[in-house]
């Protein structure tokens, strides 16, 4: 009876081998679905999965925790390769997202999360590329307009040297429920052991290390681009500082704009009363002479908030000599009546006027003599 037993046992083995979608090989390769080893010529697969599609068993998925149907939205979790057919693509699926971590865990490096509302994929590491390119299709674009008072608001923002702690992002996961199981403490190999002590000291050194950057404070960019200033589901701030160059292309314009008109309104004698927010008369064709041993010298302080002091030279024989201040629209708003000649100085009150880019002149017997620029702080 017992041979009769065990010689169906060993019958049963054999029909299901002979139709087993698992198999281990002697050399420890497990083969899902039908055996097609001999496509693996080198041998250096560990796991093959074949689908159920095609002459290659193409469309295979590897399911990871629960699992539906895709028409009610249950494809979860899985890895297998794109589309029903053998399209040799790679395709990982997260119904709410991915996320790539290191360590326990709790080192986040990115993640796409479909539940935040920025719907960004994330890189919480330092990231290289050769070269990068952002989409910008004309035919994509609607509502164009030119960026207004670019330079202006340029003004207002400082450049900045700085120390930057990398973020840390953690996922949950602390480091008492990846030592402890069921409340117990695991029994840790040499090489677990080692992994710990390397995540302690890479914590330790990501809380000491520093190195100096350059960039903007989010912070006041905001006040001025507060487009280009984005908040993230952790509460940190992001600098999207690819689309300030647009905005530098439109100040450097503006500036010589500016600068091109202040030479024409300086370019002749005046023919206004002086008075603030005047125009001084213009001519394209105007004469630009300078005079003879007359010199205007930069402002110091340049930048200034306070005040700043103006340096000029006037011959002792000049009939007359002003200094005027204009805005980047050639606006005239502020006029200083030299009557000391020789060198003297003049001293521009920052409270006078608001914060920005400003040009002054030194004008002598009716004729430009220098034209410089100054920059107000608040």
């Amino acid at each position: 009876m017992k041979r009769i037993t065990s010689l169906v046992m060993l019958m049963t083995i054999c029909v299901a081998c002979a139709t087993a979608q698992l198999e281990i090989k002697s050399n420890g390769k497990v083969i899902v679905g039908p055996d097609r080893s001999g496509d693996d010529i080198d041998g250096v697969l560990s796991m093959s999965i074949f689908g159920k599609n095609g002459e290659y068993r193409a469309g295979s998925k590897l399911a990871f925790g629960d699992f539906g149907p895709q028409v009610n939205n249950a494809w979860n979790v899985f890895i297998g390769e794109w589309g029903e057919d053998d399209s040799d693509k790679l395709w990982i699926h997260g119904k709410y997202g991915i996320r790539f971590t290191t360590w326990d865990a709790e080192y986040l490096l990115g993640e796409w999360n479909v539940l935040n509302s920025d719907k960004n994929f994330a890189v919480y590491s330092r990231l290289r590329a050769d070269r990068m390119s952002v989409s910008s299709d004309d035919n994509h674009k609607s509502n164009v307009t030119d960026i207004p008072n670019a330079l202006s608001r340029l003004m207002q923002l400082n450049g900045k040297t700085y120390s930057y702690e990398e973020l840390y992002i953690g996922t949950g996961v602390g480091d008492e429920q990846t030592r402890t199981a069921t409340g117990s403490e695991q029994v840790m190999s040499k090489k677990d052991s080692l992994s710990v002590r390397m995540l302690e000291q890479e914590r330790a050194s990501r809380t000491t290390r520093s190195s100096t950057r350059y960039g903007l404070l989010a912070s006041e960019l905001a006040l001025q681009f507060p487009e280009l200033v984005e908040t993230d589901v952790y509460g940190h701030r992001y600098i999207n500082y690819l689309e300030l160059v647009p905005v530098l292309i439109s100040a450097i314009n503006e500036l010589y704009d500016a600068i091109e008109d202040a030479g024409l309104v300086l370019g002749v004698q005046t023919q206004s009363t002086g008075a603030k927010g005047t125009k001084l008369g213009v001519g394209a064709n105007a004469p630009i002479e300078e005079n003879e041993g007359a010199k205007l010298y930069q402002n110091t302080p340049n930048p200034f908030s306070a005040e700043t002091v103006i340096e000029y030279y006037v011959p002792a024989g000049a009939k007359s000599a002003t200094l005027y201040v204009f805005n980047l629209s050639g606006e005239m708003l502020q006029n200083y009546t030299l009557k000391q000649y020789g060198h003297g100085t003049v001293t521009v009150s920052g409270g006078t006027l608001a914060a920005g880019m400003y040009v002054y002149s030194l004008v002598v017997d009716g004729q430009i003599v220098d034209t410089k620029q100054m920059i107000l702080t608040k």
